[in-house]
């Protein structure tokens, strides 16, 4: 949840909350983690973090980087930051290479990185990539057939790899407004957006999920 919307709708985040949904930091302002100083990003975390838990009276456990925006260069202290705000885990990086993000040779798996010689505390939930027409992309519900995503699941699941699937409130509104962008922008940001409610309910309806910071609480690298 970005603080700037739950500062304008805490209504939003309380019915989220009361539902029994994990509330977690999407940043503040919606701001490149890798266009900020690391002075500037810490200021952004912590402005979200008082407003979200101001709101839940729990402490925020996790943050999800806006357009999965670490890069390698800034890992040391992103993960520092994280650290030292309090935080547990962390869903930002994709484990690979596109045109807007990603950290080639990542590791694929949930874990705690080690950067620059030093095991963090903080858990990585990497996004999942798929190879596809000889590019790396992520498993976007939008874009996949539902038993393709539910296969993958049962396939990582079966190796014991969990499964992160992502979705902007966006995807699932077909009324929404539409924004006058160009052709390739256009399609990466509406390409499914009909299909992509039932097709959800789909996939929640055939594999188990679970609560990010549950499974923190649980994880053991090994």
């Amino acid at each position: 949840m970005l603080g700037s919307v739950a500062r304008a709708k805490p209504a939003i985040v309380r019915k989220l909350h009361a539902a029994g949904h994990e509330i977690a930091s999407h940043g503040c302002g919606h701001q490149l983690v890798y266009a900020m100083s690391r002075e500037r990003f810490a200021e952004d975390l912590r402005e979200s973090l008082g407003i979200l838990e101001g709101i839940t009276n729990e402490s925020v456990l996790g943050f999800r980087a806006p357009s999965f925006s670490v890069t390698r260069e800034i890992l040391p202290w992103y993960y520092d930051t994280l650290e030292e705000a309090g935080l547990r885990y962390s869903s930002s990086v994709f484990p690979g290479r596109t045109f807007l993000y990603g950290v080639p040779e990542f590791p694929d798996r949930i874990h705690r990185p080690i950067v620059a010689g030093r095991q963090r505390k903080i858990v990585e939930f990497p996004v999942p990539a798929v190879h596809w027409a000889g590019r790396q992309i992520g498993l976007h519900v939008r874009l996949f057939p539902a038993w393709a995503i539910v296969r993958r699941i049962a396939k990582d699941n079966s190796a014991g790899k969990p499964v992160v699937l992502y979705v902007h409130p966006r995807e699932i509104d077909p009324d929404q407004p539409r924004l006058t962008l160009p052709f390739f922008s256009g399609l990466i940001h509406y390409w499914g957006v009909r299909s992509c409610e039932a097709k959800l309910r789909s996939i929640v309806g055939s594999a188990l999920f679970g609560r990010m910071g549950d499974h923190v609480a649980a994880f053991h690298d090994g």
